[in-house]
């Protein structure tokens, strides 16, 4: 993997990560629960089989401040309509096939996990009581959910 891939920043950050998927409600319910075990299988996750991911493994996500560049590509999401925002350990990568960083970390050590989905340029997520909360921006989401985790 590491020929295809170059570290961005050395050593575990931890933050908050943006992951796209059409798994969204599972992820929500349950965590991350299905990943490549091998980290090297990660270079092509698109073309690893289901037989592959059947258990906790790696995936990637993107740092917040990369998503609009990089998520989109001709006005669709490139691995998924659902977006997950959580919290967990990684590292930072620049992919050079994907042209793109990726945030490289363990499914089971995510956190916070949060379903929210985009409508007309707006950022929604479930309240506490199961109200929808709208918001103009990813960055607004982020700033709610790290209010609420204090």
């Amino acid at each position: 993997m590491w020929a295809a891939a170059e570290l961005l920043h050395p050593g575990i950050k931890t933050g908050w990560l943006v992951h796209h998927t059409d798994e969204g409600y599972p992820i929500r319910r349950h965590g991350f629960t299905r990943g490549v075990d091998d980290v090297y299988r990660l270079l092509l996750t698109t073309m690893v089989g289901e037989y592959e991911k059947h258990g906790p493994g790696y995936n990637f996500a993107f740092e917040p401040g990369d998503v609009a560049r990089f998520s989109m590509d001709r006005g669709r999401r490139k691995y998924g309509e659902n977006t997950i925002i959580f919290r967990a350990p990684y590292v930072h990568v620049w992919h050079e096939w994907d042209e793109e960083p990726q945030a490289i970390f363990w499914g089971p050590d995510a956190t916070d996990i949060t379903l929210a989905w985009e409508d007309d340029g707006c950022f929604y997520i479930e309240g506490s009581d199961d109200e929808e909360l709208e918001f103009s921006s990813l960055d607004a989401v982020l700033d709610y959910l790290e209010s609420e985790m204090r």
